[in-house]
């Protein structure tokens, strides 16, 4: 170590005997020594956005917490530290410190040698050496609440409370998959008579004031049967089903704008959905309203765009001005339904649309596409959020793109479930799913769509993920079956060729077009 962190190592050590001294700037040399290099051994855990380590000093032991896709969370990261520094209290973790590192070092773009920023952002924390929380609560705080409840009926509310505790637990596990969803979470409190405790007391959910807000309008289903019914309803469906909820109050505002084929993109509760030229709505699920915006279009004034999202963001890059004969670009946007706004990224290398997109391993890819002269394009790229710059993949589009005499070629739809990329190849002669190969650089064929699914007068279906699950819709064409219906199938993906289950089914006679996956 240099004699900076060396010094700084010292104020560390000093902390731990210490509580009066001040969380204070950490260089990222330090933190990667006492993490031996944050090396797999030191893991303790992960989430959405960080991995923790431990940190070995003489006296004692930290946690340090490193975040990754870091430009995404800047302003975040600042709030958050700032936050942190003023916060001292007996019930919340002492914040040691904070590493915001930016380096330069030498990548290759459009051919160039260029000088990109790497940026490192760390927290450092206390280490609770002393079981987990889910431990303490189980134990300690169970027992010490039960002599402080009401004799008569002590032991139905520490049962109660231990079930609060578990969903608690589960609700922040560090893998996604073991979470509990939002129908497995009701389901429980309602067999352990919780539910109707939480009704009885609206003061203490938030969702109320959401609720309030909707029954102001007054033409929809809450306005009808009221403030009560209306939360029991919300807290008995899955999040999954909140559209369905919604429509029954207010349906999609008719605008006049032309929608064509362009794809809705979802970002957690809001809805994208995109008309020919700068016309945009945004709907949101939490208070049942559209708004119609310009405020993407100083960035995104296009069409045949590819498209994915992760969290709270969605990601929208490349496509053209015209749906017919327009000028490709190479921008690429995120939209943060969180914060309400929209932020340009660096331009992709090479010029595209009707490509897909996808996030994967913490990058965004974005795949194949028609480029300049309308040459269809093998080659696919990925960003890197910590390095800020694009990297292309030479033929990664390789087998990838649908190129047929009823169709202009273009990048079927994808999706990514646990970092695994598939994609649906959904035409009037293919009918395949396919995976790619991270390894080997090639897209494998895994098996069929779902039987019936061909639609020959547009692409007609939707793909998307949710949780482990591949969702693939299809409707048949309006024109040639009148008395069609909507298809949904999914399938868990495993080392098997896909066996699609039909999940529901619903009389329509139109064509799928346009197709989201909203608070999966």
């Amino acid at each position: 170590m240099d004699r900076t962190a060396s010094t700084k190592r010292d104020v560390l050590e000093r902390m731990l005997l210490d509580e009066s001294v001040e969380p204070t700037d950490l260089p990222l040399s330090l933190l990667e020594n006492i993490t031996n290099g944050f090396s797999h051994d030191k893991r303790i855990g992960s989430g959405g956005f960080a991995v923790v380590y431990k940190g070995m000093l003489r006296n004692g032991t930290i946690a340090v917490k490193k975040l990754f896709n870091t430009h995404l969370h800047e302003n975040k990261f600042h709030q958050e530290v700032e936050c942190l520094m003023k916060a001292n209290h007996k019930n919340v973790v002492r914040f040691l410190g904070y590493c915001a590192d930016t380096q330069g070092r030498m990548e290759i773009y459009n051919g160039k040698h260029v000088m990109a920023d790497v940026q490192q952002r760390l927290l450092c924390f206390e280490y609770l050496p002393k079981g987990s929380l889910h431990d303490y609560i189980t134990g300690r705080v169970l027992k010490s609440w039960g002599n402080r409840l009401d004799k008569i009926h002590r032991e139905k509310q520490l049962e109660q409370l231990r079930v609060c505790a578990e969903i608690g637990k589960e609700c922040t596990d560090y893998d996604p998959r073991r979470r509990p969803d939002a129908r497995d979470i009701v389901r429980r409190l309602d067999e352990a008579d919780i539910v109707d405790d939480i009704v009885t007391d609206m003061s203490n959910l938030s969702i109320a004031q959401e609720i309030h807000k909707i029954e102001e309008h007054g033409d929809g289903l809450f306005g009808a049967i009221g403030r009560k019914l209306s939360l029991k309803c919300l807290l008995r469906v899955s999040r999954s089903d909140y559209g369905t909820v919604a429509s029954l109050s207010r349906a999609l505002p008719d605008s006049g704008a032309q929608w064509g084929y362009l794809p809705p993109t979802a970002a957690d509760r809001d809805l994208l959905v995109f008309g020919r030229g700068d016309f945009l709505l945004i709907y949101s699920i939490l208070t049942n309203s559209w708004i119609q915006t310009t405020d993407a279009t100083n960035f995104f004034p296009r069409c045949q765009f590819g498209s994915t999202s992760v969290g709270q963001k969605a990601y929208l890059a490349g496509g053209t001005t015209d749906y017919y004969d327009g000028v490709l670009s190479t921008a690429v946007v995120m939209y943060d339904s969180e914060e309400k706004v929209w932020e340009p990224l660096p331009s992709m290398n090479r010029a595209r649309k009707s490509c897909s997109a996808a996030f994967m391993d913490g990058k965004l890819y974005v795949i194949g596409g028609v480029g300049s002269n309308r040459e269809v394009l093998t080659c696919g790229e990925e960003y890197d959020f910590e390095r800020r710059s694009w990297r292309v993949i030479d033929n990664m589009a390789e087998g990838f793109m649908i190129n047929t005499e009823s169709h202009a070629p273009r990048a079927p739809p994808a999706a990514v479930v646990n970092n695994e990329l598939y994609a649906a190849q959904h035409s009037s002669t293919e009918n395949k799913v396919k995976k790619y190969d991270k390894q080997n650089n090639r897209w494998i064929t895994l098996g069929k769509l779902p039987e019936g699914s061909h639609s020959c007068l547009t692409p007609g279906i939707g793909f998307k993920a949710c949780g482990d699950k591949l969702i693939f819709a299809v409707g048949t064409d309006y024109v040639l079956y009148p008395s069609g219906a909507v298809k949904l199938y999914s399938w868990v993906p495993n080392e098997q060729p896909p066996v699609w289950s039909l999940i529901a089914r619903h009389p329509s006679g139109t064509t799928v077009c346009n197709f989201a996956v909203m608070s999966c």
